[in-house]
Formats: structure tokens, sequence, C-alpha cells
């Protein structure tokens, strides 16, 4: 590209490189932000407490386990574990047996 003023397009190029450097400089100072924003800087300390309550039995049935799993969406993206809803639907009747039997003592 030909320009009639070389100094005035190298004026540009610079002024325009400064803008991109302060750009850049500007989204990483906002991700720091954001990150330092986001993690606990300090961790509270926990007290020594009682608890005098305690937790009800977990009562689990196949039923419930089959229906919980057949109300999944298999159009939605995996859970972090990356086990797909769809293999978690089809699979509904062989897992609700898998995991009443440890709840029933029958393992």
């Amino acid at each position: 590209m030909e320009t009639k003023d070389p100094e005035k397009y190298k004026q540009y190029t610079h002024q325009r490189n400064k803008v991109r450097a302060m750009t850049k400089q500007t989204r990483r100072k906002r991700k720091s932000n954001f990150s330092s924003s986001v993690f606990i800087k300090d961790v509270p300390k926990l007290e020594n407490k009682v608890v005098d309550s305690q937790l009800e039995d977990i009562k689990l049935s196949k039923k419930n386990i089959v229906n919980k799993l057949m109300e999944l969406k298999i159009d939605k993206s995996p859970s972090p574990d990356a086990i797909d809803p769809r293999l978690l639907k089809e699979t509904a009747e062989q897992l609700g047996i898998a995991l009443e039997s440890p709840y029933l003592g029958n393992f």
C-alpha cells in the first residue's frame, strides 16, 4: 500500500499498535480482577461445634431412582462427571437395582 505521506502512516500504525496493546492490558486486568473476586482469598476457620441432630435414614427405592433417572432430559449436556444423560436414562432399570442394593444391606 502506497501512501502519500509515509510519516503520517508511520504515526497511524504506531498509534494503532499502542491502542491494541492497551486493549490487551485492559482485558488482562479485567480477567485478573474477575478471577480474584471469584476465588476466596482467606479460607474461613471452622470452629469446633457439637452437632446434636443426626441425619435421618436415607430411603432409596428402585422405583424412586428409576423415576428420577427417567426424568433426565437427553438433549442436555453431560454433567461435570461427563456421564451422558442418554446413557443414564437408557440404563435406569439396571442403575436402580445397583444403587438400591447398598442401602438395603444386600451388598
